[in-house]
């Protein structure tokens, strides 16, 4: 909360999506002095900026960047990012993890493992395999809340440093987004 008062949780975002608008090396300085006191508060900030806040920005529709993006720069919600699976590690094409079109929406099924702030994030994004036959193309991404049926938080990992960053699996069990 004290880093949202002080304008770090969406800090390359412009402030029409009410970030800070900061450049990267400012928010590099930043993420350095946040990292010298705690390294695991830099943890959550760097997922939450560098791939959630960024990420939505980059390629999130304007109704993305509305509903979702806005609460992250704001730090009113926290974002994690779901790639890494128990047998494929950090491989997106090895991922079991899949998507199904249901009508108009997405049904998510598979576990992801070692997932930065799972368990204390608002929103993820998780990848998830759509149309194995295209590889790496096949591969989306998808918004998910937290509290949505079918998402379950798993195993929180006991690490020997870095704890107050949890580190969770989140399984997706007849998820529908």
């Amino acid at each position: 909360k004290e880093m949202a008062e002080l304008g770090l949780m969406g800090m390359m975002i412009p402030t029409k999506y009410e970030g800070s608008g900061s450049d990267a090396v400012g928010y590099v300085l930043a993420l350095s002095e946040i990292a010298y006191s705690c390294a695991s508060t830099a943890v959550v900030m760097s997922v939450h900026n560098s791939i959630v806040c960024e990420t939505l920005y980059k390629f999130g529709s304007e109704e993305v960047k509305d509903k979702f993006l806005k609460p992250l720069a704001r730090g009113d919600k926290i974002g994690a990012f779901a790639l890494t699976e128990p047998h494929a590690g950090s491989d997106p094409s090895s991922q079991l993890t899949t998507a199904v079109l249901d009508g108009d929406t997405y049904v998510l099924n598979g576990t992801k493992r070692f997932i930065s702030t799972g368990k204390n994030s608002d929103i993820v994004l998780v990848t998830a395999k759509t149309d194995e036959s295209k590889r790496h193309q096949g591969i989306s991404t998808f918004i998910v809340e937290k509290g949505t049926p079918g998402l379950i938080v798993g195993n929180i990992e006991e690490k020997m440093g870095l704890r107050a960053s949890d580190t969770a699996d989140l399984i997706f069990e007849n998820c529908r987004i």
